[in-house]
């Protein structure tokens, strides 16, 4: 759950295939297409890899349709739990291409 001797990220992906999801409280039934989620949370030193590759955090294409990010990370630097919510789909986007 760290890094591989290539200095990426050693992630598990797990694939979850398409299907139906029915929300509590009869907020509905919803159509999901098929994704891959992470086995284990994202570490702090495989975070800090996506900020330090050339084609991580400041390529502006992990970002696109997305809310935005800071032109320059600064407090992600802490631990991988008090990363803001807008910099996960980035990551995960950046996490899956190079893994």
């Amino acid at each position: 759950m760290g890094l591989r001797k290539d200095g990426l990220p050693d992630i598990v992906w797990c694939k979850v295939p398409k299907g139906k999801i029915t929300l509590d409280e009869k907020k509905g039934t919803f159509r999901v297409d098929a994704f891959h989620i992470a086995k284990y949370p994202v570490t702090y030193i495989q975070y800090r890899s996506f900020i330090a590759a050339e084609d991580g955090y400041r390529k502006k294409g992990w970002w696109e349709g997305l809310a935005g990010r800071e032109d320059q990370p600064g407090e992600q630097f802490r631990s991988s739990t008090t990363i803001r919510l807008n910099m996960c789909p980035g990551t995960t986007r950046w996490l899956f291409v190079a893994g």
